[in-house]
């Protein structure tokens, strides 16, 4: 049995080396040892442990060997054949957060984590819920609308961030649960200023857009450098024509 044949079967080797009594790793040489590097995926939520790898790189970042949990509580195992230095990642579906995201593994053979049979876990620490907040009778939306996440009928925050460019926004590490999400700005005037979004067993969306209906509009008006009073302004537009705002300037 070469190094090769570990990677076609992800189990056999350990249970090769449980059936010969061996000890959790067995050196073969002064550079070469066989070692089990594993643990679990942990979450007090309900996942789908399927849908995540792990993956074992060296430290210059090549990938030297990946394998899936198990379905049933997130078991995973991963052999090593030499000594040295390696990263130990999680790799779950985008938008799902885990404590911590890599370990870091000197394999010395003598005391390190996976010689000791130690195990090496990933605690889940939630989804990701998005949304948008759009202008109003568009399908795109402003940047830097501040966007808060509750638990619903309270006014304290879980989250806070403020959207992309385009509208979007997202919350991470987010519990299964029922929430609310407002939006406000200190100037915009808007339409809808909340949702709600339940979070199951993966990433939510929000049940619905936060609507921004207007804009601030400010510019100056100057004559040979120095402001002037009274002028009259008239807004319009091509595509809004039940409403023409008249502006007087402020200076």
């Amino acid at each position: 049995m070469g190094r090769g044949w570990a990677p076609l079967c992800s189990c056999c080797w350990w249970l090769w080396l449980w059936l010969w009594g061996a000890p959790w790793a067995v050196v073969r040489g002064s550079e070469d040892i066989v070692v089990g590097c594993g643990g679990f995926v942990k979450s007090d939520v309900e996942i789908n442990y399927s849908l995540i790898e792990i993956k074992l790189y060296t430290k210059h970042g090549t990938l030297k060997y990946q394998t899936d949990c198990a379905p049933n509580n997130g078991y995973f195992m991963i052999p090593l054949y030499d000594k040295g230095d390696f990263v130990l990642k999680i790799e779950p579906p985008l938008g799902w957060s885990f404590d911590p995201t890599s370990v870091d593994i000197h394999v010395d053979g003598i005391n390190d984590i996976c010689t000791k049979g130690g195990d090496i876990n990933f605690v889940f620490t939630g989804f990701s819920v998005n949304g948008k907040v759009l202008s109003k009778g568009q399908t795109l939306g402003p940047a830097g609308v501040l966007v808060s996440l509750r638990n619903p009928g309270s006014e304290v925050n879980i989250q806070a961030t403020v959207t992309q460019p385009g509208g979007k926004y997202a919350f991470f590490k987010v519990l299964p649960g029922e929430y609310e999400i407002f939006a406000s700005h200190p100037t915009w005037m808007l339409k809808k200023t909340s949702t709600t979004v339940r979070v199951t067993s993966s990433n939510a969306y929000a049940s619905g857009p936060l609507v921004v209906a207007g804009y601030n509009v400010s510019g100056s008006v100057r004559s040979d450098g120095e402001p002037m009073k009274g002028v009259m302004f008239l807004l319009f537009s091509s595509s809004v024509t039940k409403e023409v705002l008249v502006l007087r300037a402020a200076l």
